[in-house]
C-alpha cells in the first residue's frame, strides 16, 4: 500500500500546483483565448479534471459523473472516447464559469480520493500515473498559454508570485568535438522511471563525427542576425519559412518588441530591456535553423542532442529552454502504439512535427530526462524554445 499511498500524495500535490500556478489571475484572465493553439486557463483546469474523470473514475459501475455533457467539451482529442470539442471554439465556452468548473475539480479529487481507500489494481494505478504526469505537461502549458494571452494586451499585465522567470546566462563559446563514429542506445525501455511510450523502446544509433555547442544561441547572437539586415538574405531560409518571414510572420523571437528604439522583452513577471546575455527563447524551427544557417552551422539531430547529454555533465541541458533538433517527429524504431485510448496520446502526432530535446524552466521536475520528446510544427513559438548549435567535424 505504500507505493499507492505515494501515489495519493503525489496526486494532490500535482492538482495544488495546478491550482497554484493561476491564482494571481482574475476570473477574466481564466476565459482568454488569443489563438487557435492556445487553450484559456478554466478549460487546463477542467480538461485535466476529466482525463481523470473519464479514465479511472468512470469505469466504475457506481461512479455518477459531474455532468455527461464535459465528456464533449473537455476531451481534447480522443476519437476513441467520442466527440470532442473544437479546440479553436474553446475561448467561446462562457459556460461552465470558472466557479463551476473549480467544483467540478473538488468533486473529481474527493472521488479520487475515496478511491485510495481500497486496494487498487495495478493497470489503474498506471493510469493514474499517467493522468499525473499529463496534468503536469498542462502545467507547463498553462504557463505558456496564460503568458501568450497576456501579452496581446497592450497593457502588458504581468503575475509577480505565482509565475516567475528566472533570468538565465551561461557564456561559453567553445564546442564539444566528438571525433569518432559512435554507436549508442538512444531512447528507453519501459522499467521503473516513467516515460510515454513515444520515448521508446531503446535502440542502436550511430551519429557520425560532430560538434556541439556548449551554449545555447543568446540573445545578442541573434540580435545581431536581426541588426545586420541577414536575416532577410532567402539563403539562410527553409522556403516555407521566407515565406511566413516575407509575410511578417517570422523572424522576431516572439516577445521582443521595440520602444522608442530600444529592444524589451515581455516576461509574465514584467517587462525588461532585452537582455544580451541571456539564451534567446521563443523561436521557432524555421527562425532557429536560418540563424544557425547564418553563422556556418546547422541544428543538431535528436540523436547527436541526446548523445551528447549522455556524454556531458552540463544539467543546464535539461532545464533552461526546449532546444529545436533537426529531426522528424516520428516513432522509434520498434514502437508500439498502447492499446486503447492512451494510444491515441503520442502516435497519431507523428507527423509534419519537429522535435525539441532538454525541458525548460515551466517544465516541471520530473519531466527532465535525456529521453524526453517534446514536438511542435515548425513556426511555433510561444513555448520556451530555443537552439544549440552544431556542425559536422572535418
Amino acid at each position: 500500500m505504500k507505493k499507492q499511498n505515494d501515489l495519493l500524495r503525489r496526486y494532490l500535490e500535482t492538482r495544488h500546483k495546478t491550482v497554484e500556478i493561476s491564482r494571481d489571475l482574475e476570473v477574466e484572465d481564466f476565459i482568454i483565448q488569443a489563438a487557435d493553439f492556445v487553450s484559456p486557463t478554466k478549460w487546463h483546469h477542467a480538461h485535466v479534471t476529466w482525463f481523470f474523470e473519464e479514465f479511472v473514475l468512470s469505469i466504475n459501475s457506481g461512479y455518477k459523473r459531474f455532468n455527461p455533457n464535459y465528456s464533449e467539451i473537455f476531451n481534447s482529442y480522443y476519437n476513441s472516447i467520442g466527440s470532442f470539442w473544437n479546440q479553436q471554439k474553446r475561448g467561446i465556452l462562457s459556460r461552465p464559469t470558472v466557479k463551476e468548473i473549480f467544483h467540478y475539480r473538488d468533486f473529481v479529487d474527493l472521488n479520487i480520493k475515496q478511491l485510495f481507500e481500497k486496494e487498487i489494481d495495478t493497470k489503474l494505478l498506471k493510469i493514474i500515473e499517467i493522468g499525473i504526469h499529463h496534468e503536469e505537461q498542462h502545467q507547463e502549458l498553462l504557463q505558456m498559454d496564460i503568458k501568450f494571452n497576456l501579452f496581446q494586451n497592450p497593457l502588458k499585465p504581468t503575475l509577480k508570485n505565482s509565475i516567475v522567470e528566472p533570468s538565465i546566462s551561461k557564456l561559453d563559446k567553445t564546442f564539444t568535438n566528438y571525433d569518432q563514429v559512435n554507436c549508442f542506445r538512444m531512447g528507453v525501455n519501459y522499467g521503473d522511471l516513467f516515460c510515454y511510450d513515444n520515448e521508446t523502446p531503446e535502440y542502436d544509433e550511430v551519429v557520425r563525427p560532430y560538434c556541439i555547442s556548449n551554449e545555447l544561441v543568446t540573445n545578442r547572437d541573434y540580435k545581431e542576425f536581426v541588426d545586420s539586415g541577414a536575416i532577410s538574405n532567402f539563403e539562410f531560409w527553409y522556403s516555407d519559412g521566407f515565406k511566413l518571414y516575407s509575410a511578417g510572420k517570422q523572424g522576431i523571437p516572439l516577445y521582443w518588441y521595440k520602444d522608442n528604439g530600444e529592444w524589451f522583452e515581455y516576461h509574465i513577471d514584467g517587462t525588461k530591456h532585452l537582455e544580451l546575455d541571456a539564451p534567446v527563447k521563443h523561436l521557432s524551427f524555421y527562425e532557429a535553423s536560418a540563424f544557425a544557417s547564418w553563422k556556418g552551422c546547422r541544428l543538431p539531430t535528436e540523436a547527436e542532442w541526446e548523445f551528447h547529454a549522455k556524454k556531458s555533465d552540463d544539467q543546464e541541458l535539461l532545464n533552461q529552454l526546449w532546444q529545436w533538433t533537426s529531426s522528424p517527429y516520428k516513432a522509434h524504431p520498434g514502437y508500439k502504439k498502447p492499446e486503447g485510448a492512451i494510444g491515441e496520446y503520442n502516435q497519431k502526432f507523428m507527423l509534419n512535427q519537429i522535435v525539441l530535446k532538454g525541458g525548460c524552466y515551466f517544465t516541471p521536475k520530473g519531466h527532465h530526462r535525456i529521453s524526453y520528446r517534446n514536438f511542435f510544427y515548425p513556426d511555433q513559438k510561444w513555448m520556451l524554445s530555443g537552439l544549440r548549435l552544431a556542425k559536422d567535424f572535418l
